[in-house]
């Protein structure tokens, strides 16, 4: 059985709740568009997925190549999109 697990950690010691998980699979629905391609200051790649208002939902790991951040943004959103929401605490 092929699973997936996204681990969410809140930046600002807020919880996580069942509508931000909800809100990152509806703005993985449109593709790739909403997610926010960077560079650190050590000039590795990563992404930050943003709301249709512009708001951050999330950031992810650093990349050594944008190759593999690419294929990390394919990975969410194929499996936002076949997810199930569970509270595993």
């Amino acid at each position: 059985m092929d699973r997936s697990f996204f681990l969410a950690k809140p930046t600002n010691k807020k919880p996580v709740l069942k509508k931000g998980i909800q809100s990152i699979i509806k703005n993985t629905k449109d593709g790739d568009k909403r997610f926010d391609r960077r560079k650190s200051k050590k000039g590795d790649p990563y992404f930050v997925l943003l709301a249709k208002n512009g708001e951050p939902l999330g950031r992810s790991e650093m990349y050594k190549r944008n190759a593999n951040m690419e294929k990390g943004i394919k990975s969410v959103i194929k499996n936002t999109q076949k997810g199930v929401i569970k509270d595993l605490r």
